[in-house]
């Protein structure tokens, strides 16, 4: 069972096929889902109920709100919270968001599972941002 920080994840993803796949990719490596939730709304009270350790949130959510804006205010109320952003927008359209918000790593979609969990044990270790960075870009070229 994996242990410490970055245990409790929480999903956030409209594609029913890929939150699933995500979902048992984490569970099989030690990690707890907490839940999976489709929208912001729905994120908004996963997060504060459950009190995850790390989101893991997509670009494009069913209300018409995205994960960055998601993010940006989940982590506003829990500044430990780590975060991944999962897209298959070209990241050139989101890079100023991307700032602005700056999530704890970024990957691009198709993501394989273990690029994943690659990502989410450089978040657990607490690796300088340049480490993580290495981790997100390599995945994303």
């Amino acid at each position: 069972m994996t242990t410490g920080p970055g245990r409790k994840i929480a999903i956030v993803e409209n594609d029913e096929i890929l939150a699933m796949l995500w979902k048992e990719t984490c569970r099989a490596a030690g990690y707890e889902v907490v839940g999976i939730a489709t929208s912001f709304s729905q994120a908004c009270r996963l997060v504060t109920g459950a009190s995850p350790d790390v989101v893991i949130a997509d670009f494009a959510l069913d209300d018409g709100r995205d994960g960055l804006e998601l993010l940006h205010r989940v982590m506003s109320e829990q500044a430990d919270l780590a975060t991944i952003l999962v897209t298959g927008w070209d990241l050139a359209v989101v890079q100023d968001r991307l700032a602005y918000v700056g999530p704890g790593a970024v990957l691009a979609k198709p993501v394989m599972p273990g690029e994943l969990l690659d990502c989410l044990a450089t978040l657990r270790t607490g690796a300088a941002q340049e480490e993580v960075d290495a981790v997100v870009w390599a995945h994303a070229a």
